[in-house]
This record gives C-alpha cells, structure tokens and sequence, in this order.
C-alpha cells in the first residue's frame, strides 16, 4: 500500500440497484466516449458549470516537471501544489451556505466542534493521467466485462484497468475498487490510533506484506482470473498492542466468489499453533484495531460482497479530500494530526466529482449469521476519475485513525504514482502506477 493524500473537495453520487443475475456490457458507442467526453475511465472530461471542478488536462503522467523524486525508497511525496492558497474556509458560522455540498459527517463535525472545525477549500486540479495501456485495457473491459451471479462473479474482465469504467450498478462500482491497476507487491508497517472522546489513545501496529495476482505488468491483458483465480495473497503480523502481539494470519484472496472464497491460516504465540480458520473476514476485528476496525473495512471494503445488497446512487458535488499532500510531508507528526479537532492546513480539500455507491445489509438471514453485519450500512464515493472508493464521510478527530509513515515500496518497476483515498478518519497509502514516478488523481 501506499501512501495517500488526502486531498481536494468533490463529490458525485450515482445510484441503480441491481439487477439480475448479471450485467450487461457497454455498447460500442458508449465505449468510443472513453478518451473523447470522458476519460479512459470513466469520467466526465468537462468541469462543472461555476468552476470549481476544473477540466481534465491529463497533463502529468508521473512525475511533474521541476519535481525531484526517487521511486521506491519510501520518500515522502513532493507537493506540486505547495504555494497555493485556500479559496475559502467553511467554518461553522458560515457553514449554512454551503450545506448542498457538505455530507452529513461533515455537518456533524460544524456542529461538534463550532469553534474548531473548519474545512479550507483549495483550487481544484485534474492533471494527472493514467499510462497508455491502463486506457487500452478499460475500453476493452468496458465491452467485454460482467459482474456475474449477484456480484459474487466477474467474467470478461482484463487485468490492467478497472473492470467497469462505465459503471451501471452497485456491483460493478464495488468491483472497480477491489481490482484497479495496483502495485504487484507491497510492504506497510502501520499504526492505529484509536483516539477517545477524552482526547486518550489506545495505539495499534500492524505490518502488512500483500502480493496481487492482477498487478503484476506481466500479465495485463490476460483474464482476471488467469492465476487459478487468486487476486492476491497477504501477511499481516500485529505489532501492537502488547497483548496481541506476535498473531500473524495469511490469506489467499479470490477474483470470483461464486465457487471459491477467502482461505486463512492464523499462527498464535500463545499456543504456538498455526490454524486453518474456518472463516476470515466480514465484521470480524482486525488485528491491532482493538476491535474497533473489521476486517473488511480495510482498504474500505475487500472481500466477497454477499452480505449486502450494493446500489448505485445518483449524482451529486460535495466536498471530499484530494491532493493534500501537506498531511503525509516529511517533519508531520501524529500529535499535529491527532487533535480533538483538526485545524486547517494540513487537510486540502478541493472541488470533483465522484460516483457514490451505498451497500445496505441483507436481511432476514438464516442462524448462524443471522445479522448479516455489525455494519447495517455503509455508504462510498468514488471519484470519477480514480474508480476508487472513499467513505462518504469526513476525516474526523475522534474515533479510529490509520496512520502510515513507516512506507516500505515494493520494487515495481517504472515507479510508484500515488493516490488520495482517505477514510473514516484514516489516511490510507495508495496505488503505484509503472511507468509513474509521482503523482495524483489520475483521470
């Protein structure tokens, strides 16, 4: 993983249930809009009608002119944007003036902290673009992928890009998050600040070693499920707390979970014992969260989707982090991050748009499950031009917070481009691009 910043403010949501056992492929003429009115995936080309979402330039692919970086090192990624100043500031007072493009976190948060909160709006930029044949690979899944058997399946989908870049449904949103072009390999060691309304933390750590099967450059082009339907496989130790140090779990993720499904082996240095799990994901905790983090809230949400019914769900602007770099600079610490409640200046929030997905949890399920998630609801947003989720809420000064400074890349070659997705509260490290050197939002 790699790491992210939170950046600009933009939001679209768009929504339809879904439908049937399967969904249909683009036609053709839709597919020729990829690269013309909209980007190679998916996006809208245009800005919008007062500004504040600029039109995609694509100029940058990797790293920008005048900026001095070096791949997979772990250096902290260079600012493009650093003399820009914020083109206003919400503040709880005039907060009322900009409710259409606020999410109900973020009003929540004016009506917490009214002295305190605030959120600086910045110039929006959509400048970087994707290499060449990620926009080949998309306009090929755009006609050839469907989303099988609920959700639970995709066929026809190529390693290298996005399955949908032209997304119908819920399902097909959700599966553009658990398969973009990502690093092959990659190397974390993170921590978890579970910050209590009393302003006390409770520290995890975790170190995370992952290998995708759909990322490596070698294989774009080929299907989805090419490597005997693995999409990756992961070691995750926890580090702390000390009561839970030394637990180490591996697991192997699939493409399909139409006629597989996730398979776990956890070692525990109290019984000094490697066990096969019977089941390993869903709303169960993730280690060094203090149970406050399940497990497929990681990334946002992995693993298979059957418990909740995934809907698409309507367009809409709101403000939404991007490009803020500030906040992962070399000399930040975790105590000018972690405060009852943020000041401005290390969030850079600005104007986009993005497509917002809701997954509602099935009901009526049979015993054991019951309840089909401690999570009744969660709700995304995808920016249009990333086809990556993000919490439809904002970074907030209470609660659980995933922090990633110790960044060890992997070794892919031609380079990392870096991504903003943020969290619930979480900075999340983002997708490396070969052939990208340092970058940001492409389109």
């Amino acid at each position: 993983m790699f790491i992210r910043k939170p950046s600009a403010l933009a939001v679209a949501a768009v929504a339809i249930c879904v439908v049937g056992s399967a969904s249909a492929k683009v036609p053709q003429a839709e597919a020729d809009r990829l690269g013309k009115d909209l980007t190679c995936v998916g996006a809208e080309k245009a800005g919008n009608k007062d500004g504040t979402i600029p039109e995609f330039s694509g100029k940058w692919l990797g790293t920008p002119p005048g900026i001095q970086y070096t791949p997979n090192v772990g250096q902290h990624p260079v600012d493009p944007y650093k003399d820009e100043k914020p083109l206003f500031t919400i503040t709880a007072q005039n907060s009322s003036q900009y409710a259409d493009k606020l999410s109900d976190g973020q009003k929540a948060m004016f009506a917490k902290y009214p002295q305190t909160f605030r959120i600086p709006v910045y110039p929006g930029h959509r400048d970087f673009r994707y290499p060449d044949f990620v926009c080949e690979t998309a306009k090929k899944n755009a006609l050839s992928a469907e989303s099988t058997d609920g959700g639970m399946g995709l066929k026809g989908a190529l390693i290298g890009a996005v399955s949908f870049p032209i997304p119908k449904d819920g399902n097909e949103a959700l599966w553009n998050h658990a398969l973009p072009w990502r690093a092959a390999t990659e190397r974390t060691v993170r921590d978890i600040a579970n910050v209590l309304p009393d302003g006390t933390i409770s520290w995890g750590r975790q170190e995370n070693r992952n290998l995708s099967m759909v990322g490596n450059p070698k294989d774009i082009g080929k299907p989805m499920e090419s490597n005997d339907n693995a999409m990756a496989y992961s070691l995750a130790i926890t580090l702390l707390p000390e009561r839970d140090k030394g637990n180490l779990s591996i697991s192997r993720e699939p493409v399909s979970f139409v006629n597989d499904k996730r398979l776990a082996w956890q070692y525990n240095p109290g019984t000094r014992r490697v066990r096969q799990l019977p089941e390993f994901g869903f709303d169960q905790p993730l280690g060094g969260s203090g149970g406050k983090m399940t497990i497929d809230s990681d990334r946002l949400f992995n693993g298979s989707p059957e418990r909740y019914n995934w809907k698409l769900l309507g367009k809409r602007e709101i403000y939404v982090l991007a490009n803020a770099y500030r906040i992962h600079a070399k000399g930040i610490k975790y105590s000018d991050l972690l405060k009852k409640a943020r000041q401005p200046g290390l969030r850079a929030l600005r104007a986009a748009a993005c497509l917002g997905a809701r997954g509602d949890a099935q009901e009526g399920l049979p015993p054991p499950v019951r309840q089909a998630h401690a999570v009744p609801r969660r709700g995304y947003l995808a920016r249009g031009h990333e086809r990556l989720l993000r919490r439809a809420r904002p970074a907030v000064a209470v609660g659980l917070h995933q922090l990633l400074p110790r960044v060890r890349p992997a070794g892919l070659a031609g380079g990392h481009q870096f991504l903003p997705r943020p969290e619930f509260g979480r900075l999340r490290r983002l997708q490396p691009v070969p052939g990208a050197r340092q970058g940001s939002d492409p389109q």
